[in-house]
């Protein structure tokens, strides 16, 4: 009877954690760089959800590095916002 019970809990667990295996997220990430390969920090970066709209917004590094972490999987659009020092 032990056996029987101790069987369905681990066979209960194993089930119930699929749906967690399924769940992942991703990132974008990269390096911002101008027309010559210099790397451009401080550049806005805004990235957007197609099919939601919901928009999640950066600033790169020093060194043009840019990280939008944990990413639901979707289709995205990235823009870019230059400096206000390399405008004008």
């Amino acid at each position: 009877m032990l056996r029987r019970f101790l069987a369905f809990v681990v066979i209960a667990c194993f089930l119930l954690s699929l749906p967690l295996a399924a769940q992942f997220s991703s990132a974008v990430e990269g390096t911002v760089m101008d027309s010559s390969k210099a790397v451009v920090p401080t550049v806005t970066l805004t990235l957007k959800n197609v099919d939601t709209g919901i928009s999640s917004t950066t600033v790169t590094s020093g060194s043009g590095y840019y990280r939008f972490p944990s990413l639901p999987s979707a289709n995205f659009t990235l823009t870019a916002a230059a400096p206000e020092a390399s405008r004008r």
